[in-house]
This record gives C-alpha cells, structure tokens and sequence, in this order.
C-alpha cells in the first residue's frame, strides 16, 4: 500500500510498482437506524480453531498465514464467522473487537473477509456490518475500490477516512479484490 502522500506513491512507481486501485479505510459510528438486513444469508460464529479458516483464508488472499489467524484471536478478541446462504458455506470473516485506533480505542475492525465469488461479497460484508454492529459502537474498514461493497458501505453512512493506492510488481494481484478485504492496510 502507498500512503496518499504523492511521494511514496512516486518512490514505489519508480520502483518499478504499478499502482492497481485505491484502497479506502472506512469508519462508521453506530448508526442512530436500523441497517436493513442481508435477505438469505445466514452468519455462524465458527470455533477460532477450525483449520478450514485458515484454508478459505489461503485461497482468497493468495497467503497462507496461520500466525496472523491466532493473533486476530488471542491479541485482538477476534469473532471469526462463517456466512452460509441456502445451507452452503459462501465466505468467511474476522470480526476484531479489539483492534481500535488511537482516536477510537472501542472501535471494532471487520477483516479479513473473505468470499468465493464476486456475487456473495456485498451479502457477506453487510452480514458482518450487521453483526458487529451489535457489538460496538464504531467500525473500521478498508475496502479495496473494486470491491462490490464499497458503494453499499458508503450509503449506508459509512465515511471515507484515508485513501491508499495498492501498487504491485506482477502483471496480476495474489487475490481477487473483488472477493476479499484485507485486514487493514499493514497486514493486507
């Protein structure tokens, strides 16, 4: 990630980066209404030790990275959650109840979050809005601009906090940026 300053991002291109797609941090506080509900799917909390996380993990974010699903559990009071629509499993995600900012320590931070195609990511990250919401007063999250959620996360008053550019060395990204938002910025 390049941070909005036009230096770094100038520093990675002659680096021989290309920038892709901007990458928006997103904050909401809690809403004074009710978020309309995602129709057909259904959220499971799944047990923070399923190996199948970590695989679904692997195969949408083009990494395998069993250290960082412990960290998310044991340093950040992490949620992990299974959506299913029409009794199959569609995606997965992290709901981090203790991965707040300097300005906003009890925010709650929604990544990874992960979907087997492009048509289930809306569904999926609104499901987790949904339930996070229920658990904290302010959320964050970053969404890359591709992603078929963004227009949906902004109309429903989430706000743009900080634009990064996602610059990359290959002619292809490792994961599909349409069915997978990071994290956060430093641990994509």
């Amino acid at each position: 990630m390049s941070s909005s300053d036009p230096r770094a991002l100038a520093l990675y291109i002659r680096a021989g980066m290309r920038p892709q797609w901007p990458h928006f941090a997103l904050r909401l506080e809690k809403p004074t209404h009710e978020m309309p509900l995602t129709a057909g799917m259904e959220i499971i909390e799944a047990d923070p030790g399923d190996p199948a996380l970590v695989r679904w993990d692997a195969q949408i974010s083009g990494r395998l990275r069993p250290v960082d699903h412990r960290y998310w559990v044991r340093e950040q009071r992490a949620i992990p959650l299974w959506f299913r629509r029409q009794g199959q499993i569609v995606g997965y995600g992290y709901i981090r109840l203790g991965a707040g900012t300097l300005w906003y320590s009890q925010a709650c931070t929604l990544g990874p979050i992960g979907v087997s195609t492009p048509e289930d990511a809306t569904a999926c990250v609104l499901a987790a809005v949904n339930w996070a919401l229920q658990q904290a007063d302010v959320l964050r999250i970053d969404v890359p601009g591709p992603h078929p959620c963004l227009a949906a996360l902004l109309e429903r008053g989430f706000r743009i906090t900080y634009v990064d550019t996602f610059v990359l060395t290959s002619d292809t990204p490792f994961f599909d940026e349409r069915c997978y938002i990071a994290s956060g910025g430093d641990l994509l």
